[in-house]
């Protein structure tokens, strides 16, 4: 579904080219959502449409629900926006969707005691690894800044939103010559505490800046 919406949203994008002037605009940009790139044609005056994409990886550690993992951050994200221009100037409001295939995975392996689903185990008596995988969800975005991606010449980018993306889709396992000493509904109840204390995330900030040319 999500590469359908995609390829609709480049088909709009090619069609706003053909329909408006010739004018296009480039853009490089740092943000919430990684390094991105983007390209933005008008639509009229006032209204532009946007596409961009977005990518930022880091390794950390994370703690969740009071256990410790070893984590890698894989933020991927396609979005197509529309800004509208009230004053025919800089200043825009923006609404659009982003589509994402970002997770985060972890693993942990306690050496102390640790609690997993309201049960203490103890990570000295029993060899055990933890598996965490969370999936960040897609969905509808909105905010204002300042900058025209179409332009002529080398322009200023600024914008502030948010992503309403939902709750993230979290899974947790155990391996290890031990992992049969916890048990599977334990392991159940700690996925519903890692997904309540995840639902933070439901409503994504983002703040860009970048640097745009326009043809």
């Amino acid at each position: 579904m999500n590469k359908l919406m995609i390829s609709a949203a480049g088909l709009m994008l090619f069609g706003a080219s053909s329909m408006a002037s010739a004018e296009v605009g480039v853009g490089v940009k740092v943000s919430t959502l990684g390094a991105g790139i983007e390209v933005g044609v008008p639509l009229s005056d006032r209204f532009v449409v946007r596409g961009a994409l977005n990518q930022y990886s880091r390794d950390d550690s994370q703690s969740i629900d009071g256990i410790d993992y070893d984590a890698d951050l894989d933020l991927k994200s396609t979005a197509l926006f529309f800004d509208w221009h009230p004053m025919k100037g800089p200043f825009h409001l923006t609404a659009g969707y982003l589509f994402t295939n970002s997770e985060l995975n972890g693993t942990a392996t306690p050496t102390g005691t640790f609690d997993v689903g309201g049960t203490t185990y103890d990570g000295s008596m029993i060899d055990v690894t933890l598996h965490a995988g969370v999936d960040l969800g897609s969905g509808p975005y909105l905010g204002l800044g300042w900058g025209n991606l179409p332009a002529k010449g080398l322009g200023f980018t600024f914008e502030v939103g948010a992503v309403q993306q939902g709750s993230p889709d979290v899974s947790l396992t155990a391996s290890g010559a031990d992992s049969g000493a916890i048990s599977q509904s334990d392991l159940d109840q700690e996925e519903r505490n890692m997904q309540d204390d995840l639902d933070k995330f439901k409503l994504y900030p983002v703040v860009s800046l970048g640097l745009s040319y326009g043809f």
